[in-house]
């Protein structure tokens, strides 16, 4: 069996921080794999750009880093107008599990999203259903934290201007 990392966003655009979580997650070797899945309408933002350019630019963006990271659009095959507001990530997560049944599915997640989960459509499904990766950039971890949560450091990325 598979462990495979799931990385929600709306990656609207995705850049250097996103792909530095994936790589920390990778090279962590929790999981064997990283699945880039971007939002078809995300849930937060009523604003989004087109979802066929914020997938064109994931796989710009994650395409270097295959075979172990790949990017999924299971979201604009399940979109239909009941979801206007956005995909579920319950939904989504029932998806996945019918189209990949003997690999364990692991979130990918931050401290501040974690704490949101709770407030999801399904949440306490989630948190009880599922593991976790936390990716945490020099901020102190979360006490208390369930053993279905692993913590992985990733560090910040300094950009310099002049």
């Amino acid at each position: 069996m598979n462990r495979v990392g799931l990385f929600f966003g709306s990656f609207d655009p995705p850049h250097i921080g996103h792909a530095n979580v994936v790589m920390g997650v990778v090279n962590s070797k929790l999981v064997d794999k990283v699945l880039v899945i971007p939002a078809y309408q995300n849930v937060w933002k009523s604003n989004s750009s087109k979802f066929s350019y914020r997938l064109a630019m994931c796989r710009m963006t994650f395409s270097p880093l295959a075979p172990e990271v790949y990017v999924n659009a299971v979201e604009k095959s399940m979109y239909v107008p009941s979801y206007s507001k956005g995909i579920p990530t319950y939904d989504v997560l029932m998806e996945l599990k019918s189209q990949m049944p003997n690999n364990e599915l692991v979130i990918i997640t931050t401290p501040e999203t974690y704490s949101e989960i709770p407030l999801w459509h399904n949440g306490s499904t989630i948190l009880k259903n599922y593991k976790f990766i936390m990716v945490i950039n020099g901020e102190e971890p979360p006490y208390g934290l369930p053993d279905n949560v692993s913590l992985v450091y990733v560090p910040t990325i300094r950009m310099c201007y002049r």
